[in-house]
C-alpha cells in the first residue's frame, strides 16, 4: 500500500520528464501500477483519457490472468486433479475477479447508451466518492510494524519490478 501510495504521487512526474501524452502515460500507469483503485488515483492526476487508458490496461492484465491461471493449471495438473472431471467455464469464472465482469457490463450498456450521458456521468461521481473511501480504507489497512517485518529485500525486490514495469510501459507506449 505505501509502495502504491508512492507510485500515486510520483508517477506523474514521469509525464513531463519523458515528454509522455496522455495516452502513453495511461498506458504506464496500467501496467506498473498493482491495485486497480492506485491505477485509477494515478492516472486520474494527468487527465481523463490518462485514467480511460490505465483502467483498461490495468483491467485486460487483470482479466487475462484468468487464462493464463488456467494455461499453467492444465500444464501442471496433480493426477488428482487429472482424475477428477472439472468445467472449464468454471475454473475461468473462479480467477475472474467480479468487479471485472461488472466493469465490461456497464462498459456494454455505456457504449450501447442504454445507460445515457447524464446517468453516466451520475454514476462517475458516485464512484469518485467511493473511490476516495477506498483510498481511506487502503491506508487504514496499512501497519508499518509488518512493512519493517519483511525486511529490505522484499522491498527492494518490489521496487525493483516496480521500475521494471515503468520502464517497460514507457518503451511499449511509443509503438501503440
Amino acid at each position: 500500500a505505501i509502495l502504491g501510495a508512492t507510485q500515486i504521487i510520483l508517477l506523474p512526474l514521469l509525464v513531463p520528464a519523458f515528454g509522455l501524452e496522455d495516452f502513453q502515460y495511461g498506458i504506464v500507469a496500467g501496467l506498473s501500477v498493482y491495485a486497480v483503485a492506485q491505477v485509477v488515483a494515478a492516472s486520474s492526476i494527468v487527465s481523463s483519457l490518462s485514467a480511460d487508458v490505465a483502467t483498461l490496461v490495468k483491467l485486460t492484465r487483470v482479466i487475462l490472468l484468468a487464462p493464463l491461471v488456467l494455461v499453467l493449471r492444465i500444464l501442471f495438473k496433480t493426477e488428482q486433479e487429472e482424475k477428477s472431471d472439472s468445467n472449464l467455464i468454471s475454473n475461468v469464472l473462479k480467477f475472474l475477479p467480479w468487479f471485472v465482469i461488472g466493469f465490461i457490463l456497464l462498459a456494454l450498456l455505456r457504449s450501447t447508451e442504454i445507460i445515457d450521458q447524464g446517468i453516466g456521468l451520475d454514476i462517475r461521481s458516485i464512484a469518485k466518492f467511493l473511490f476516495v473511501l477506498s483510498m481511506i480504507a487502503i491506508g487504514l489497512t496499512v501497519d508499518i510494524k509488518e512493512i519493517v517485518k519483511v525486511g529490505p529485500k522484499v522491498a527492494i525486490t518490489i521496487i525493483l519490478i516496480i521500475i521494471f514495469m515503468v520502464v517497460l510501459g514507457i518503451s511499449s507506449s511509443n509503438f501503440i
